[in-house]
């Protein structure tokens, strides 16, 4: 299944500065002569969280803790929903869900306003998807809705009436408390506005507290040292800003687009340490494998080879503490 084309570029670059042309051409992303993983000596840090990802290209050869899918809310997504946890089932205990209002097809993606899922006009899907999520039984499901709804311009559901969008999250998880759904969890994915917290729906409608990490060389500059933001840098100031909700955090979204591969792995293997540091307080990571959902930008998140072995080889890690 391919992901709904999500249109946020707009709202990103609001919020970003943009970087010159050269880097965001793709051809100047230099892939350096990375042989080994570990050929510089280098540390290959495992990762105490659980790791998986978004992969639809099934580039990524080792397998993850735990999959991570993206649907809509049409009719269309039940049996993309039950195609995904059906296989999902005989590998792994846990999957993580984007689960987003839009009406998908492979040409385009039309968004679902939240009053229409508030006032019913989605029932059946929402009846429908717990029923599916209730029959895998000792399946564990993470939903998380219509993410950074509090960043204006990054979707049709951001930046809106911070009051609907509690009550469109309490209605869902209500349907599915009649429903009696016990193997669901709720990861509140803010984008870490000032007013983030205006959004939150109430401790007893949320289990998790998604975070967001995306760096890309096409809408921010290096810094002083050539590095981009690394990871801890970026989820720090996330972590205290949602402290105080006492709810685990599992980064829910990251994704890079750096101008060459040596800084996408050093980048990688710096996130990797913060990940194997148990204070870090980040439970699970999901990466983002794929193009970059809008097209206004030249921005790909795929992982490059050096990267990717890393990346690789933190999940053979997690698997053989697991095993």
């Amino acid at each position: 299944m391919n992901r709904p084309l999500i249109l946020f570029a707009a709202g990103l670059v609001v919020l970003l500065a943009a970087c010159s042309d050269d880097t965001t051409n793709p051809e100047t992303r230099r892939p350096t002569d990375v042989d080994d993983v570990a050929e510089d000596g280098a540390f290959i840090p495992g990762a105490a969280a659980l790791i998986g990802a978004w992969d639809p290209d099934d580039n990524i050869k080792e397998p993850f803790d735990f999959d991570v899918g993206y649907n809509d809310i049409g009719d269309g997504s039940l049996d993309r929903l039950s195609d995904f946890l059906d296989s999902s089932t005989a590998t792994h205990d846990t999957v993580l869900i984007t689960w987003e209002p839009w009406l998908w097809t492979p040409e385009q993606s039309e968004p679902v306003a939240l009053a229409e899922i508030i006032d019913g006009s989605y029932e059946e899907v929402i009846i429908s998807w717990a029923q599916i999520i209730d029959s895998q039984g000792d399946l564990e499901v993470l939903l998380r809705p219509a993410p950074r709804m509090d960043v204006m311009g990054v979707y049709p559901w951001s930046g809106g009436e911070a009051e609907e969008y509690q009550e469109y999250w309490r209605h869902i998880v209500d349907v599915f408390r009649e429903e009696e759904v016990e193997n669901v969890k709720w990861v509140w994915s803010p984008g870490g506005a000032a007013d983030s917290l205006d959004y939150y729906p109430g401790d007893e409608y949320v289990d998790m507290v998604g975070l967001i990490v995306n760096v890309a060389a096409a809408w921010e500059e290096p810094g002083a040292d050539g590095g981009f933001r690394p990871f801890a840098t970026i989820v720090k100031p996330l972590i205290d800003q949602f402290s105080s909700l006492q709810k685990p955090f599992v980064a829910a979204e990251v994704a890079i687009d750096l101008e060459t591969e040596e800084q996408e792995r050093e980048w990688m293997l710096a996130m990797l340490d913060t990940l194997r540091d148990d204070s870090a307080g980040i439970e699970m990571l999901a990466y983002v494998n794929d193009d970059y959902p809008g097209d206004d930008l030249a921005i790909d998140w795929h992982l490059l080879p050096g990267p990717q072995r890393l990346f690789e080889e933190a999940l053979r890690e997690t698997s053989a503490v697991a095993g």
